[in-house]
Parts: structure tokens; sequence; C-alpha cells
């Protein structure tokens, strides 16, 4: 059974728009640190990678000959950087989560606009 296609999108939308107008800023927050921590764990990985490639190199260039051995350093530099990127990725998830302060100022403004919404708009008793 296929859906209901809406009768008034734009309308319906501006009006939605308009209800939601005064939390505009923390809407934009939440979309901010929801694409910020997707895009930190999405580079964690490739800077992974750089330490894997520094590893192989070294090890290459010590079977050679060529190597004097592993840069730990090197390696512990990349790795510190990917530890930090991916703390920095799990504190914006966990900004997002239910259980943070900052999102439970955010969900009953937003589950009390809703309510709100839907008694002011709908015409049927939900």
């Amino acid at each position: 059974m296929p859906g209901e296609k809406a009768r008034d999108f734009k309308g319906t939308f501006k009006r939605l728009v308009k209800y939601l107008g005064k939390y505009n800023l923390l809407i934009l927050g939440v979309l901010l640190i929801a694409a910020a921590s997707t895009v930190f764990s999405i580079f964690g990985p490739k800077i992974l990678g750089q330490a894997t490639t520094q590893l192989f190199q070294d090890v290459a260039a010590q079977i050679a000959g060529t190597g004097s051995g592993v840069d730990y350093a090197a390696i512990g530099t990349i790795l510190l950087r990917v530890a930090l990127l991916y703390a920095i990725s799990s504190f914006l998830a966990f900004s997002r989560a239910s259980s943070c302060p900052v999102s439970r100022l955010i969900s009953p403004t937003v589950s009390g606009r809703i309510s709100l919404t839907r008694s002011t708009c709908c015409r049927c008793n939900i």
C-alpha cells in the first residue's frame, strides 16, 4: 500500500520552519556536531594507514639493508594523532547521545515542539 501524497508540501514545510524558528540554532548545532563526528570517524582509518605504511617502509628498508630499523617515534606520533581524532569523534558522538547534558536540553525542546505542532496543526486526535 503506497503512502499518501502530501497535499501542500511547501505550505506544511513553511509552517514547520515557522514553528521551529526559535530553535534553528540548536538544530543547526546538532547537525554540525553530527557532521563533524562523521568526518572525524572517516579520516581515522586514513591516518591509521599512514602508520601502517611507515611501519612497512621501515621494515622493508631494514630487510634490504638500507634502513636502521623501525622509527617508533614517527609511528607513535601518527598513532597519537589517530587517538586524538577518535577521542574528538567519540566526544562529538556522545554529545548527540541521550545521556549527554546538551542532548537533555535539546530533546525536551524538540519533543515539546512536536507535541505543540501536533495539537495545533492536526485535525485528528493522536
